[in-house]
């Protein structure tokens, strides 16, 4: 019985050096309206929560732009002065929404991931950023995507800025 004591207090005590937490990893959009036009947004989905407000809140008027922070929350493995045996997995962050101005379309796709690869010492993450735009309509207009400020470390959020322009 002693043994058993002794075993369950070891796998107890590895565990606690693992610092597992729930992160929100933000999506921070930066919407930018370079037209003389109303850019509505038409759809979003790969939301973990729903937007505060109907999409109509979130059309960016002619010549402005609007920022708007997503959340999605995961249970990261945060780094620790322990040394740490293993990572948690975590699901990937997807984010797909469409907005249009004047007949043009920009359907943005954005997405991270974070699996767990080798480090020298012990395991680590290797996030990975895409972010793309398709462009569809009259064609007046041109839409772009960059994606920056990228955390290289958990919960790795990062901003993705989409723009119209003539």
């Amino acid at each position: 019985m002693n043994t058993l004591n002794t075993t369950t207090f070891v796998l107890l005590l590895l565990y606690s050096f693992n610092a597992n937490s729930m992160s929100d990893t933000i999506i921070t959009l930066k919407v930018s309206n370079n037209t003389f036009g109303t850019m509505k947004l038409k759809s979003i989905t790969g939301l973990e929560v729903a937007l505060n407000g109907p999409l109509i809140t979130f059309n960016v008027g002619p010549g402005t732009y609007e920022i708007i922070d997503i959340p999605y929350s995961r249970p990261f493995t945060l780094d620790s002065s322990n040394w740490q045996p293993r990572r948690n997995k975590v699901e990937p962050v997807a984010l797909n929404l469409e907005f249009e101005v004047h007949g043009q379309r920009c359907r943005l796709k954005t997405r991270m991931e974070a699996p767990v690869g080798y480090g020298v010492l012990e395991p680590d993450y290797k996030p990975v950023w895409q972010s793309t735009v398709e462009s569809s309509g009259s064609g007046k207009y041109q839409c772009q995507v960059t994606t920056s400020r990228k955390q290289t470390r958990p919960p790795f959020s990062y901003t993705v800025e989409l723009s119209i322009n003539k």
